[in-house]
């Protein structure tokens, strides 16, 4: 996703910590091969390069994601809305930035916004009614952490840290703290924190500082 991850992982040895931390990758790869946008496979590229009109079929864990995605622009009436990656293009978010013109901004804007998806919630299909391309900037990483933290083998708990691109999810507390230390950046000098907090649990945004690490007591 373009973006850096750091992965910690505590076990009671150092093959079931890399175990751990190998299953936390497979997850994360999977998570990229949906939604990707700099990768030419991903189930999201192909949606975005999909024909007008035609019906595009997802799997399952998509179709529940593009559900979210769809209720929650309508719960915002449109302030968080994924599809505007034509609006990205033309802005060179991506490419080192430039100035559009007003009948460049206009195309665009016909060709951007949820409201040009029809959902089959039944057969989990998809089908544009317009030029459309969604971007996952706003929800990627997100669902790459709720994933982590839904995986189905949850025998084991022992303590992890994943740190993506500044969003951070834990699972477990390290033994003898209350909980991994998460130092948050200054909103304009990113490699300062301004805040520390503890997380004994779930999944944090804003960026966190990368260096984010957690205390621990020696076992005596």
């Amino acid at each position: 996703m373009g973006t850096r991850c750091t992965i910690t992982a505590i076990a009671k040895d150092r093959m079931s910590s890399i175990s751990q931390i190998e299953r936390l990758v497979r997850s994360l790869e999977d998570t990229e091969k949906n939604l990707s946008t700099w990768q030419d496979g991903s189930a999201l590229t192909a949606l975005n390069r999909w024909p007008v009109g035609d019906s595009f079929a997802v799997e399952p864990n998509l179709c529940g994601l593009f559900q979210d995605l769809m209720h929650w622009t309508r719960e915002t009436d449109g302030a968080f809305d994924p599809a505007i990656g034509v609006l990205i293009d033309i802005w060179g978010i991506r490419t080192g930035g430039r100035f559009p013109s007003d009948g460049e901004l206009k195309k665009a804007r016909h060709r951007s916004g949820m409201q040009y998806y029809r959902m089959d919630h039944a057969n989990c299909r998809i089908i544009k009614t317009s030029d459309v391309l969604i971007d996952c900037g706003a929800f990627g990483k997100g669902e790459a952490l709720d994933r982590l933290r839904c995986l189905d083998a949850q025998d084991d708990k022992s303590p992890w840290f994943v740190n993506l691109g500044g969003q951070v999810a834990v699972q477990g507390i390290p033994s003898g703290t209350t909980g991994w230390r998460v130092d948050i950046a200054h909103p304009k000098r990113r490699d300062e924190p301004v805040l520390t907090i503890r997380m004994a649990s779930g999944s944090l945004s804003p960026a966190a500082v990368p260096s984010a690490t957690f205390i621990w007591r020696k076992r005596q």
